[in-house]
């Protein structure tokens, strides 16, 4: 039995290889999806500037239309303010020529306000196309190192898988699949060594009979506590 843990011992360095590996080949994918969706927010970053700038020179246009009116509109009473020959349509068609201008400086303002926003806007723009474009560039580069190094850990987990198959072949079936069973409950690690009186898995202390099973080495041992086989370091 002692010679199967050795074995066995070989088996679960092997398999806890192959699951490191594994899991960092998992990342991979999860890397790449979380580069896809940083140029996707910035491409809607993009976007959204793209749509404000246009409505805002929409809404210039439109302002300087209605500003073009109400010159106009001051241009028509300015000649009709020779015309009148009374006071009080006088002093009333000026007061419509103030109004008028008051509001024509309002327009200017917003007119001005939102050229500047424009320009702001075109600023922004000409460096979230800088941002995409880097984001995008990440985004191909990491997916060639990404396929890389995949190829390189399948080809590496398949070396490991074809070791394990030959060490593990030597090993009687029910051990083996007793060992199966505890690993993958055991996040990998189905063998614990015994030290100090204590099971190293999970660190309780074993009864002295177990020690003693465990030291015979005639049969396999399991942790009351954790349910791991348990095993002495022969070279302490």
């Amino acid at each position: 039995m002692i010679d199967k843990f050795k074995e066995l011992l070989e088996v679960q360095e092997i398999d806890l290889r192959i699951m490191s590996l594994s899991q960092e080949r998992d990342i991979l994918p999860q890397k790449l999806e979380e580069i896809k969706d940083a140029v996707k927010n910035e491409e809607a970053k993009k976007k959204e500037l793209e749509e404000e700038n246009k409505n805002s020179i929409k809404e210039r246009r439109q302002k300087e239309r209605d500003l073009e009116g109400k010159n106009d509109t001051r241009t028509k009473f300015q000649t009709q303010l020779y015309l009148l020959k009374s006071n009080k349509e006088y002093t009333a068609l000026l007061k419509e020529i103030e109004n008028t201008k008051n509001e024509m400086d309002v327009l200017e303002e917003d007119v001005l306000m939102r050229m500047e926003k424009i320009e702001d806007n075109e600023r922004k723009s000409v460096e979230q196309d800088k941002i995409v474009e880097a984001k995008r560039k990440e985004l191909e580069e990491t997916f060639k190192k990404n396929a890389e190094k995949i190829d390189l850990i399948d080809a590496k987990l398949a070396e490991w898988q074809k070791d394990r198959e030959e060490k593990s072949s030597n090993i009687p079936k029910n051990i083996l699949k007793q060992y199966d069973r505890v690993r993958q409950a055991r996040n990998g690690t189905a063998l614990a060594l015994i030290k100090n009186n204590a099971c190293q898995g999970c660190f309780m202390e074993l009864p002295p009979q177990v020690i003693s099973e465990t030291k015979l080495g005639q049969r396999l041992v399991v942790c009351e506590n954790c349910n791991r086989l348990l095993y002495f370091n022969e070279n302490p």
